[in-house]
């Protein structure tokens, strides 16, 4: 496993030596100076940070060569077959990113420890890919009933908000007037009150710049129970939530994953 965390200018410099001006999960205009003179400048402080690191060497004919390992990480990044995003809210409101890239065999993890910093991470093989998502959303080993039910995305979002307020009475109402089962109501209130966060992993197939494919799953993660939040219908606004294990979900995100784009086995 290989680790780096670079400065945003650094981060640029990579970015400028394979020419590109998109990277998946990142709002590039939050990275790239406005005007020609703040690059230009922004580049230079980034291949003096890269050079003292040793992992940028100037040549006599005034070229810069890269490290060929940090090269090959950012070459993933920018040219992933599938790409992973995942966003994570806590009962706060507290967001985390994380964002994974596959490219022929390779994945590597982005993070940002702080609003200038990025950490890059190199895992072992595609099935570690797997076990990391699984890492965010942990699911209960044990295997759990089988209870599902389905709400209109605006009366979920009603919920949690009354919960969050501390209305849990209007929150048990509103979950009542849908008629859910009354094993799936207490299942999902004790849930959606003792949350310890939610947020969901968007699996995108790419060519290129663009998306051709993807799936987008919602989680919601209690102290007993996971939740798997999924479009009902296609074009729907109709949730359907279903009660999910450790190993049912690992058996999801692996299809999900495969059907996007097969990821090569482990060696």
């Amino acid at each position: 496993m290989i680790q780096l965390v670079l400065h945003h200018t650094e981060l640029l410099v990579l970015l400028d030596a394979l020419h590109v001006r998109t990277l998946v999960g990142l709002d590039f205009t939050q990275l790239m100076p406005a005007t020609s003179d703040e690059r230009r400048a922004a580049l230079e402080q980034g291949q003096e940070r890269l050079a003292l690191r040793g992992l940028l060497r100037r040549e006599a004919d005034g070229t810069c060569t890269l490290d060929s390992t940090l090269l090959l990480m950012a070459g993933v990044l920018v040219f992933p077959q599938l790409a992973v995003l995942t966003t994570r809210k806590d009962r706060t409101g507290q967001a985390q990113l994380w964002f994974h890239a596959y490219s022929d065999g390779l994945v590597i993890e982005h993070t940002l420890p702080d609003a200038e910093h990025h950490r890059l991470m190199s895992l072992p093989s595609p099935a570690a890919l797997t076990a990391r998502l699984l890492d965010l959303w942990p699911a209960p080993a044990a295997p759990m009933p089988t209870i599902s039910c389905v709400l209109p995305a605006e009366i979920l979002g009603a919920v949690v908000e009354a919960i969050d307020a501390g209305q849990h009475g209007e929150a048990e109402q509103l979950v009542v007037a849908q008629d859910l089962a009354p094993q799936a109501r207490g299942r999902l209130l004790n849930t959606l009150e003792r949350r310890h966060f939610s947020g969901s992993t968007a699996l995108l197939r790419c060519d290129g710049e663009t998306i051709t494919a993807a799936r987008n799953p919602g989680f919601i993660v209690g102290p007993q129970s996971t939740w798997l939040v999924s479009s009902a219908l296609p074009g729907s606004a109709l949730l359907r939530l279903e009660m999910i294990d450790g190993p049912q979900l690992q058996g999801r995100l692996t299809s999900w994953m495969q059907s996007l784009y097969p990821l090569q086995r482990a060696a």
